[in-house]
């Protein structure tokens, strides 16, 4: 865990010093006034207390991870082999798209609707939402069109529960909860990282 948190750490500090690559963010993407943002595969989202991270995996699957133990808290699913992004739009909504064919979405793009406030969000307490310009009327800064339960995901295994098997990633030893260890391997490979211990 210590070499996760040096880890976002050094992020952090690359992002603040205008060296990041493109796709590091802290707190949120918006489309500011495009018609799109796009989440290419290996894209990551920190909350601002840098306790979670939404990354845009390789295989199309959208999550977010408690980076304390780095324990999956919503994920839209795996989606294809390659060649998958994520696609916030300015009238609301957010898909997973591969060439151009949407794979998944959270279902609240409106017709007609081009909001340059649309924002895709990760909040300190883990949540991922879709949120845009305030509704008329409302006092609330902002109006909040999707957001992703913070419940742990735990994986369904067919005959026990999930085992915590050891994983090399972010260049700190860490857990995940799978089902195999064939399962853990493929996870850790699709995030940059390699089975056991570093």
């Amino acid at each position: 865990m210590k070499h996760a948190f040096s880890a976002i750490a050094l992020s952090l500090a690359t992002l603040t010093s205008g060296a990041a690559h493109a796709g590091e963010y802290i707190g949120s993407v918006a489309t500011n006034g495009w018609p799109d943002f796009r989440l290419n595969p290996g894209d990551r989202i920190f909350s601002p207390n840098l306790r979670y991270m939404t990354l845009m995996q390789q295989n199309g699957n959208l999550v977010t991870y408690r980076l304390s133990d780095f324990q999956m808290i919503f994920n839209s699913g795996p989606q294809s082999n390659g060649g998958t992004y994520g696609q916030l739009t300015e009238n609301h909504g957010l898909a997973i798209r591969n060439n151009y064919q949407q794979l998944w979405s959270t279902g609240t793009a409106q017709a007609g609707v081009a909001d340059p406030a649309t924002a895709l969000r990760l909040h300190d307490d883990g949540k991922l939402e879709v949120s845009g310009s305030p509704h008329p009327g409302s006092s609330y800064p902002t109006s909040i069109w999707w957001r992703s339960a913070g419940d742990l995901y735990v994986p369904t295994c067919r005959n026990n529960e999930p085992v915590a098997y050891p994983v090399c990633i972010y260049g700190g030893n860490m857990t995940v909860k799978m089902c195999t260890p064939e399962a853990a391997n493929t996870f850790v490979i699709n995030n940059g990282g390699r089975y056991g211990n570093c």
